[in-house]
């Protein structure tokens, strides 16, 4: 049975080694005779390491590394330099990964040397930095294609993850799930947390929650943050498996040591309802706040209405205000969303922390200012100019992750709903964004079929509209039904026109 790196320092620890430090004897060699290493591989991984199986040592001393004591870790990291200046390769495979985060040089020079050495890990993970300062580097991709043909489960998982095609044929896909798949059966956790989602949302497959959740559990048992809080869901909600509290709990917390604050605010909740852990609203405020301040909105807003925590609304948000002061954004942010519901007076407080978290570019910040803004008018069913709310759209369209902000800033444009009416410039967005892959291809289709912006045209109305209706807005389904059913820039085709009517509903109905 082969045990997980992060296991093996509490074998060491129960069978007498000393925790600060594995010690290897100087004079133990990295090759064993055949019947040695047979007898080796009964013994606790402790005692294999003493008798001189340095990859062994490395396993022990990376589990160290991966503790959440630092006196662990630090003893852990000398003794994998150690390891590999006398020339084990998995040693150096690990040093390369310590060394990632603060020096991608001296990490480079480790998977090199351990790479000349004979570790496939190192090769993949030498192929993988290549790949990173150099996307497509030809040497990065030889790398991990050889790492994989000699079975690092590693280099098959990078090798898909690192495909770059013009186009995500059939054939390409299915190359990309095929290397994901020999990444999973090598038990890779990265690799069988991807496949886990894939069954879980049903992409491109039949779902199977039952499949999926066995994979975020062999993720988690890989310490892989993600896939600890995917197996977490599955056990606290019974997603193909048995309901199990604790277990969830359990889940939880590896996700959140590994400070993986979707973890965090789990956990926190678990603390806060007592469901499989003792109820404990101080625990939970704690993580709820750390996660705030690590940047989570959810546990930010949680420490605004969470009476179970404080009580005292006031005293809630004075927490959240203290936040803020310390420039953790997210909490202004929450302090805004919190406030902009209220009375007018607290509302202008809202609006002016939800502006300066939208200028320090925190993401959904410009959006939530938006809603903040035009709350009032949505209320009463009103339309018409709203100040900042132009302001707002704009800001959240220029950010990374624009979508949803330039969708409601092309709809604001087009309809003149809270902003002063520009169809043509609302147009010209939907049609680029449309053009450069956007969900707002519906939005583009209005704008051909009359002429905001682009010249009107019922054919590429109905090329935009079947694009959306693909992508399942139940609205542009909506629409191209009924371009179908009068044969509008399509064949006339009222059959078609039903199917895509009863697909609308199919949608709508999903979102309910």
């Amino acid at each position: 049975m082969r045990i997980h790196p992060r296991w093996l320092w509490l074998f060491a620890s129960m069978a007498g080694c000393a925790p600060k430090m594995i010690s290897t004897p100087p004079q133990a060699s990295t090759s064993m005779q055949p019947t040695a290493a047979a007898n080796l591989a009964d013994l606790p991984p402790a005692e294999r390491c003493r008798r001189g199986d340095l990859v062994v040592c490395a396993d022990l001393a990376w589990a160290q590394v991966e503790s959440i004591r630092p006196e662990a870790q630090e003893a852990g990291s000398r003794e994998l330099r150690s390891l590999c200046g006398r020339g084990v390769a998995q040693a150096c495979a690990r040093v390369g990964d310590i060394e990632w985060s603060q020096d991608k040089v001296a990490a480079k020079a480790a998977y090199e040397r351990g790479c000349s050495l004979g570790s496939s890990l190192a090769c993949a993970n030498l192929g993988v930095a290549l790949d990173v300062a150099n996307p497509g580097d030809e040497r990065g991709q030889e790398l991990l294609r050889k790492a994989c043909d000699s079975g690092s489960p590693e280099g098959c998982t990078w090798l898909a993850e690192t495909m770059r095609p013009e186009e995500w044929t059939e054939d390409m896909l299915g190359t990309y799930w095929a290397l994901m798949t020999r990444g999973c059966v090598g038990k890779y956790p990265r690799a069988c947390r991807v496949i886990g989602i894939r069954e879980h949302t049903g992409n491109g497959i039949p779902r199977d929650d039952v499949s999926a959740a066995g994979h975020f559990r062999v993720a988690c048992e890989g310490s892989d943050a993600e896939g600890c809080l995917q197996w977490g869901l599955a056990q606290e909600f019974g997603n193909g498996t048995m309901v199990d509290q604790k277990g969830a709990g359990r889940a939880y917390a590896i996700a959140c040591d590994a400070e993986h604050q979707d973890g965090c605010f789990r956990l926190g909740g678990a603390y806060l309802r007592g469901t499989g852990l003792a109820k404990d609203a101080v625990r939970a405020g704690e993580l709820y706040r750390s996660a705030c301040k690590a940047g989570h909105l959810y546990s930010c807003t949680t420490l605004g209405r969470a009476e179970e925590i404080e009580p005292d609304r006031t005293r809630r948000l004075a927490s959240l205000s203290a936040l803020c002061s310390e420039k953790a954004m997210v909490a202004c942010q929450a302090i805004g969303m919190t406030l902009s519901w209220t009375v007018a007076e607290e509302r202008k407080t809202a609006l002016a922390l939800l502006d300066e978290a939208c200028a320090a570019k925190v993401l959904d910040a410009c959006l939530h200012g938006f809603y903040a803004a035009t709350a009032p008018t949505r209320k009463k069913n009103g339309k018409g100019v709203v100040p900042m709310a132009l302001s707002f759209l704009e800001r959240s369209c220029d950010m990374s992750d624009p979508d949803e902000g330039c969708t409601e800033l092309a709809e604001a444009l087009i309809s003149g709903t809270y902003v002063a009416r520009d169809a043509k410039r609302g147009g010209e967005l939907a049609v680029r964004l449309c053009d450069a892959g956007s969900a707002t291809c519906r939005l583009a289709g209005d704008a051909f079929e009359r002429g905001l912006g682009a010249p009107q045209d019922a054919t590429k109305a109905v090329a935009a509209y079947t694009k959306a209706c693909t992508k399942s807005d139940p609205r542009a389904c909506r629409e191209l039904a009924r371009l179908t059913r009068i044969g509008k820039g399509t064949k006339k085709d009222p059959v078609e026109a039903d199917r895509l009517e009863q697909r609308a509903v199919e949608l709508l109905d999903d979102d309910e």
